[in-house]
């Protein structure tokens, strides 16, 4: 399986010299790593089908942003294509936690969020920023319902952190329930996008 894409900054649009590393989804070890072309920000990665994946891409001054792939089912070769937009360590930058995970209808963190919250608290302590934490929900169950679920979840995500080291008052945290949609909760996929965790700096 063969993923490929540029890794652009999000305001000039200009290529970005990025590492890309590769990790099993469940235990956060590495796969592999690769470069991007520093003159065109393109990057290409293969992976072994059977397993889920997240990849993460690392900039000096950036945000580090992860996808995730599930190559579980996957018996054909197959590309993909995805470019990444990088968002600079800087005031209201923000960016959506792609691999922090939770069971449907539930606050718990699941272990395999361990390595995305990981690098938050990386990030944390090499930058003197101060960060909201935003849950998101789909339009499943009724307004009031993901409001209260949305704000448990960022909860969650700071609990970890500061068990982590994370200064408390550093962190803040609010639920917007499903008032903020990523996309139209029109299908089962985009409603899965659409529960997330974002990070923001304040």
């Amino acid at each position: 399986i063969t993923i490929s894409g540029r890794v652009m900054d999000g305001e000039t649009q200009e290529p970005l010299d990025a590492l890309v590393t590769y990790e099993t989804l469940d235990d956060g070890k590495e796969v592999g790593r690769v470069k991007t072309d520093p003159t065109t920000g393109e990057y290409t990665i293969t992976l072994p089908a059977g397993r889920e994946y997240q990849y993460i891409v690392k900039v000096d001054g950036y945000l580090p942003i992860s996808e995730n792939v599930d190559l579980t089912n996957q018996r054909e070769s197959k590309s993909f294509s995805n470019d990444m937009i990088m968002v600079p360590v800087k005031s209201t930058a923000e960016i959506s936690l792609n691999n922090v995970f939770f069971n449907f209808d539930s606050y718990q963190l699941l272990p395999k969020s361990k390595s995305e919250l990981d690098r938050i608290v990386e990030v944390m302590s090499e930058n003197d920023i101060n960060v909201n934490i935003i849950g998101h929900t789909d339009n499943i169950g009724t307004e009031a319902y993901n409001k209260e679920l949305s704000e448990r979840r960022a909860e969650a995500v700071v609990n970890y952190l500061v068990k982590s080291g994370v200064e408390k008052n550093k962190l803040n945290y609010k639920g917007m329930g499903e008032s903020e949609p990523a996309v139209p909760n029109t299908s089962p996929e985009n409603r899965a996008q659409n529960r997330r965790v974002n990070f923001k700096i304040d």
